[in-house]
């Protein structure tokens, strides 16, 4: 019988994780990883033989789309949505509106999510005098995470490590233009967006004002990256998956 690992490895897991999901991928006939950004970490970080390794993206919900809706505020939201921790890179987002606020001071900003990094967050916001551009919005679900894509003018995914990053396929379903980090397994699958390095503040915030300032920049990778997604269907992902244990019980 084949035995295999759905891996999902951050840079910021405890020794003892790491250790576990070692001993897994070693024991493992097949691993499967989420991205081939994972495949490459896997590899890297745990010696595992690449030949082992099949790599099967994440798909997203058919029916979770919709049309954009004027937002309550009248003014351009750009969201951050996700755990507030390190790993997800949200001190980043808050460097680069600052840098926004400087150009278009009209602009707020959304973070929907929790974790244990949110208290530095708020005073990371305090402390650059943005408390009247930033919304927290505490953890969201179902309707309300759809209605926050749908009013949002930019998507930002600054993060640090991410295995796949199932949001940014969740934002593009919605239309939404996004900026996704060059750290993150989804960025190559994703063509029509903007790529930066999360660290590199500077064109997160460029990428948003010219996104904001150019609509039809904005409407291409709406475009291009909504038509992307339609292919990254959760019965596509099953199909590989499929194939891949098939082809293993067959050795």
């Amino acid at each position: 019988r084949p035995a295999s690992i759905r891996a999902n490895i951050s840079e910021d897991a405890n020794p003892l994780t790491c250790h576990i999901e070692k001993m897994g991928m070693v024991a493992a006939d097949r691993v499967i990883a989420v991205s081939h950004y994972t495949k490459k970490v896997i590899e890297d970080k745990y010696g595992i033989n690449p030949g082992k390794i099949s790599v099967v993206y994440n798909g997203i919900d058919s029916n979770s789309t919709g049309s954009k809706i004027p937002n309550l505020i009248g003014t351009p939201i750009i969201l951050f949505l996700g755990r507030i921790t390190y790993q997800k890179g949200p001190e980043y987002f808050v460097e680069a509106a600052k840098l926004v606020h400087t150009i278009k001071p009209e602009v707020r900003f959304v973070m929907a999510g929790a974790g244990d990094s949110l208290p530095n967050i708020i005073d990371l916001v305090a402390k650059y005098r943005l408390q009247d551009r930033f919304y927290f919005t505490g953890f969201v679900t179902g309707s309300d995470i759809a209605r926050l894509y749908k009013m949002s003018s930019v998507y930002v995914m600054p993060s640090v490590s991410e295995p796949f990053g199932l949001t940014a396929l969740e934002a593009s379903s919605f239309g939404v233009p996004i900026i996704i980090s060059k750290q993150s397994g989804v960025s190559s699958l994703l063509d029509d967006v903007l790529k930066v390095d999360f660290w590199d503040t500077k064109k997160i915030a460029s990428g948003i004002l010219a996104i904001l300032e150019y609509e039809t920049l904005g409407e291409s990778m709406s475009t291009g990256s909504t038509s992307k997604v339609k292919k990254c269907s959760w019965q596509k992902a099953a199909k590989e998956l499929t194939k891949v244990y098939s082809e293993e019980v067959a050795v």
